[in-house]
């Protein structure tokens, strides 16, 4: 039973699932009692206690130091959000899919459901395609699936499954994604034979990130094919015909044959790949990086097409006992590793938009709009409240621009643990240039610490930056930087520490610990100073939701 439905059964006996208040209800007018709200990140949360004061009590729904991207909701989470008077997510499929259905299922007025990173780009905010790190020697094969022409006639809500119906091969082949702290979920595996288990489940138009392991060398082939159905769950209303994937594993490609048995036309080698589940066309095709050099994206037939799994993809099982469905530890198997780190299912928009302050500047606009339209009694409140937290945050981007602006151009080269800085970098002048590990869950590799040392003797990079909770899986990495003459710095993502617990302390400091790090021989800049927009009893309650962690 979904817990959505467990909770409308047993915690919203006065309710109705599909609208747990009555249109009269609904639409009475608010008192004087306060807004009970909810936020699903700590980033988000902050924004709406900000504009909401002391009108508004405030619950993060994702507590502080999880995974956004693979947090489940708890019955305790379900229950704030039928609670709420309205719930403020991210969404742009940051957050877990299963979260964002909950609280669609239990939230009194669907309306009140704002999914703020998009309905920000109405006030202003500029959102971006999803940039990719082509650092990898491998393709980067996930899944994907398209439907262009449902969501242009409104029927782009649905969800697709891609199904391998049978695997041929030497050894055991599995696909799997890797949480952040390096569990597994595992998806396709015919270590114990194939079954209707052995799927993927997608929104329309968005995709997923994937491991693929191979126990032994040689060719192997999975039978694919895939369903649609109109809601999530619900019952299939179209398929697509089965093809055959084939990989050439630890062998020579220029050798293998093809899927029909000759030379193939197109062997994947490198770049971001998708499996994916075309509705447009009615067939499955490779999407993604053009495999010629050029730029641009390219559809190749399964048919026809060979995915290269070299030998420089070996690597050794790890220790954790999560990984016994590839082998015993220590066994050496064939990796095609996740491009994105943790489970990281998204769209074609890049959803960290908190990472530039303008975009938050246009996000406090719809908390404000959101919260006059809920409680109009105290809209001077409301707009007084966003108002101040505006000139913060201009101010806060003032800084940032000059802050990260004094750093020499030639040495702006940002080397994280995590895929989520490309605002940061597009709004500020950063470049990208890599990832620290494939996987920060997992002690680094001695391959993954000579590959890191190549790229920061090449980029002659000063630093590297993680994030506070990924510090303690970082032993390794952390000790080849120091060995090596480089700091290891702190960069915020989506998470508070007691020490930085606010959105603009955690923005202030990435911009102060950039600047230190990256120019080491430039004079330090002056700490942001932050006017206290929250009141007391605001942050004293946000406070309370900050757990204790590490910070550097």
């Amino acid at each position: 039973m979904r817990l959505s439905r467990l909770v409308c059964a047993t915690v919203l006996s006065a309710f109705a699932c599909a609208g747990a208040l009555s249109p009269a209800v609904a639409s009475s007018p608010r008192t004087d009692a306060r807004l009970h709200l909810a936020g699903t990140t700590a980033v988000v949360a902050d924004l709406v206690r900000h504009v909401a004061g002391d009108r508004g009590d405030v619950t993060q729904l994702i507590p502080a130091g999880a995974d956004p991207h693979s947090f489940e909701p708890t019955l305790r989470a379900t229950r704030e959000v039928a609670h709420a008077d309205a719930v403020f997510s991210n969404n742009l499929l940051l957050e877990e899919n299963s979260l964002i259905r909950t609280i669609d299922a239990n939230i009194s007025d669907p309306a009140r459901h704002v999914r703020l990173a998009e309905e920000s780009k109405a006030y202003g905010a500029k959102l971006i395609q999803l940039v990719e790190d082509h650092s990898l020697d491998t393709v980067w094969l996930g899944m994907r699936v398209r439907a262009e022409k449902l969501r242009t006639q409104g029927g782009g809500d649905g969800e697709a499954r891609i199904r391998v119906l049978e695997a041929r091969g030497p050894g055991t082949v599995a696909a799997y994604l890797t949480g952040t702290f390096g569990q597994p979920q595992i998806y396709v595996s015919n270590h114990d034979g194939i079954d209707a288990d052995d799927s993927v489940a997608l929104p329309l138009n968005a995709h997923t990130h994937m491991s693929w392991a191979f126990t032994k060398p040689g060719i192997y082939r999975l039978k694919v094919s895939a369903e649609r159905a109109e809601t999530p769950g619900g019952p299939a209303v179209a398929s697509l015909d089965p093809t055959w994937v084939t990989f050439a594993v630890g062998v020579d490609t220029a050798k293998a044959t093809g899927p029909m048995g000759g030379a193939p036309a197109t062997i994947l080698t490198g770049g971001h790949m998708d499996l994916s589940a075309n509705w447009d066309t009615g067939r499955l095709e490779f999407f993604g990086d053009r495999q010629d050099g050029q730029p641009g994206d390219a559809s190749y037939d399964p048919a026809t097409t060979l995915v290269s799994v070299p030998d420089l993809a070996l690597a050794e099982i790890p220790a954790d006992p999560a990984y016994r469905f590839l082998g015993r530890a220590g066994e050496h198997i064939y990796i095609l590793a996740q491009a994105v780190l943790g489970k990281h299912v998204h769209g074609e928009i890049d959803p960290h938009a908190w990472q530039s302050v303008p975009n938050v500047i246009a996000q406090i606009q719809v908390i404000r709009d959101t919260l006059i339209a809920i409680d109009p009694a105290h809209q001077r409140t409301y707009r007084t409240n966003a108002a101040r937290y505006e000139e913060t945050l201009s101010r806060l981007d003032t800084y940032m621009r000059e802050v990260i602006g004094s750093i020499p151009s030639s040495a702006r080269n940002l080397v994280t643990t995590h895929d989520a800085y490309g605002y940061l970098g597009h709004e500020y002048g950063l470049a990208i240039t890599g990832f620290v590990t494939p996987n920060p869950g997992i002690e680094p590799s001695t391959t993954d610490l000579i590959r890191l040392n190549r790229t920061l003797s090449e980029l002659d990079v000063p630093a590297v930056f993680i994030e506070p909770m990924l510090a303690t899986y970082s032993r390794e990495l952390i000790q080849s930087a120091a060995a090596s003459g480089r700091r290891v710095c702190t960069l915020y993502g989506d998470t508070f520490t007691p020490s930085v617990s606010s959105y603009v302390e955690m923005m202030a400091s990435n911009a102060y610990n950039l600047k230190v790090c990256l120019d080491p021989n430039g004079a330090p800049p002056a700490r942001f100073g932050e006017k206290n927009t929250l009141p007391a009893s605001s942050r004293a309650r946000m406070l309370g939701h900050v757990q204790k962690g590490t910070d550097q």
